[in-house]
């Protein structure tokens, strides 16, 4: 496959502007998820995610297509609840 460069050009400012407004808007609503989860859950130092908050849980979609919520109990039971 060859690709043909001889077409390239300069951005237009308006591709830039555009572009920039994008980034603005992305990181904006990075921003909030970031705040909507805070505190919910962390990745520990060994990269493995840790729920923090015991009234959430890890959310898992079986083979047919039916969601479920894993939390433990104070003795370690695992218990799930279908949502």
């Amino acid at each position: 496959m060859v690709f043909d460069n001889t077409s390239l050009r300069p951005p237009d400012p308006d591709d830039r502007f555009r572009l920039s407004k994008w980034r603005e808007l992305l990181t904006v609503k990075v921003k909030e998820l970031l705040s909507y989860f805070s505190g919910a859950f962390i990745v520990t130092s060994d990269k493995e995610p840790e729920v923090t908050d015991s009234a959430k849980g890890l959310i898992l979609k079986s083979p047919d297509g039916t969601r479920w919520r894993i939390q433990v109990n104070n003795s370690g039971t695992v218990t799930t609840t279908s949502l």
